[in-house]
């Protein structure tokens, strides 16, 4: 093989590698560790099982008819100040079965400040209904198993959805919050004291750890029953112009090992 042609296929190979690396150093959210979906459903036959509590007494629910789905995506992003956020969707999907009746709520778990931040949550959207501002500030509180969520083994703060008997029913929010491992808490409407029909994941109010949800643990028997929510942490996104200089630096170092291995050779 002659010189001219060991040059070029090794030029060739190089301004791939160049092209490999332009595309890792600009390309935003290549390695992102966010999952686009989780889904916990329910196996049990009686009472309880490794993802769920039941009442013993009203377990309509038991027979793997109940299920909720949570989806966590990137949707865009929101200039805060200077800074540019990643926003996330959460979207939580719920299937009861018809005996017994249908959901009357559910509670799901966020973060304490989340009302403080203004973009902890917003876009709040229940069955296609979006929310209005009081109603998501009396919504999002603590919840207490006197104020109608029987069975409820412990105060939990939240947000608390009045589903209206639909079947299957659906709500979403968007928050700048990244997405962590919560507990939940749902009733049926169709009992009432110890013939209430509700359920919760069964290490209620305990903290999982990791607390962060990865694309390593998502599908981990360890996180079943959980739901997907809001923590308090942000994921700032960097500008374009930032990709660019780090592209640019890459590159230039690049250059520079291999200049360095052809003055060796030579």
């Amino acid at each position: 093989m002659s010189a001219l042609v060991q040059q070029r296929l090794q030029s060739f190979g190089t301004l791939r590698l160049v092209a490999a690396m332009g595309v890792l150093l600009l390309a935003p959210g290549v390695a992102s560790a966010y999952p686009l979906s989780v889904t916990r459903t329910t196996t049990g036959t009686t009472g309880s099982n490794t993802e769920l509590v039941w009442n013993p007494a009203a377990g309509v629910w038991s027979d793997g008819g109940f299920s909720i789905t949570t989806m966590v995506e990137k949707d865009g992003t929101q200039l805060v100040g200077s800074d540019l956020f990643q926003v996330f969707k959460y979207t939580y999907s719920i299937t009861t079965p018809l005996v017994g009746g249908n959901l009357s709520h559910v509670v799901v778990q966020l973060s304490q400040n989340i009302l403080d931040d203004q973009w902890g949550i917003f876009g709040v959207n229940l069955n296609n209904f979006t929310f209005d501002g009081d109603s998501l500030n009396n919504s999002i509180k603590t919840h207490t198993e006197a104020q109608g969520n029987p069975g409820m083994p412990a105060d939990l703060f939240g947000i608390k959805l009045n589903i209206a008997d639909t079947n299957p029913a659906s709500f979403s929010f968007r928050s700048l919050q990244t997405p962590v491992w919560g507990n939940f808490y749902a009733k049926d409407g169709g009992g009432t004291g110890d013939g209430a029909v509700w359920a919760h994941n069964k290490d209620f109010l305990s903290t999982p750890s990791p607390l962060d949800v990865t694309a390593a643990n998502v599908d981990s028997g360890d996180f079943a029953g959980y739901v997907i929510t809001a923590d308090t942490a942000r994921v700032i996104v960097p500008e374009p112009s930032t990709f660019a200089i780090a592209g640019l630096s890459g590159l230039a170092m690049l250059g520079y090992s291999l200049r360095r291995r052809k003055l060796a050779r030579a």
